[in-house]
């Protein structure tokens, strides 16, 4: 009888066990697509395909675990605008960019906003004196071609390096292109495409070429 019952409970336990694997092995496929969101998102604006961005980025989360899709770096970020502006910014008189403080908002309007402290700084005038006209209201795609034709055509064509760097805004915040003038002023002062990750502000102000700039 006890030989049966210890036959029993080793048969339970063994099945358990087997059931077991699957289920962790669908948590944790679940986690790694939650968690590679991010890199998947800057292997495409890099111009990789989605698809293969995606196949590598889950074989290896899957292999080596979660740690091999670290969530958006955002001083890597920035460092990365700076190095690729580099040379533009030395060659163009009176262009700037900067991105926008990890500062807390609610909604694309806050961003909008925090754009605006940015763009302010950056010409040198009251953030009062500026008004701020979404150019696309439907991020991603139209907002990525927007800021693409604002911040190249308004730069004499210094901006172009911003355009990978846009891609990932337009896709991991639902980036709005924004466009940020004088009050009663017709001729732009900056461009930007601004949004909200993970509850904090995440966007690129450029200045037009030309333009009034801080140094």
């Amino acid at each position: 009888m006890w030989r049966a019952l210890v036959l029993t409970l080793a048969i339970v336990l063994v099945g358990a066990a087997v059931l077991s694997v699957p289920g962790r092995a669908t948590s944790l496929r679940v986690r790694c697509r939650r968690q590679c969101r991010d890199r998947v998102m800057l292997c495409t604006a890099a111009g990789e395909r989605r698809r293969a961005c995606t196949e590598q980025a889950m074989k290896q989360c899957l292999r080596e675990g979660l740690a091999l899709c670290p969530p958006l770096d955002r001083a890597k970020f920035a460092a990365d605008i700076a190095a690729a502006m580099a040379e533009e910014l030395t060659l163009s008189h009176g262009l700037c960019v900067a991105t926008l403080p990890s500062v807390a908002v609610s909604s694309a309007e806050e961003a909008i906003g925090v754009g605006k402290e940015q763009a302010a700084a950056l010409i040198q005038v009251a953030a009062n004196d500026l008004v701020a006209r979404v150019r696309c209201g439907e991020p991603p795609r139209c907002s990525i071609a927007a800021f693409a034709k604002l911040a190249v055509q308004g730069t004499s064509g210094a901006g172009a390096p911003l355009l990978p760097f846009a891609r990932i805004v337009a896709r991991a915040a639902q980036g709005q292109a924004v466009i940020y003038s004088r009050v009663g002023a017709v001729t732009p002062n900056a461009y930007a495409i601004v949004g909200a990750k993970d509850g904090l502000a995440l966007g690129i102000v450029v200045t037009r070429f030309g333009g009034a700039c801080a140094r």
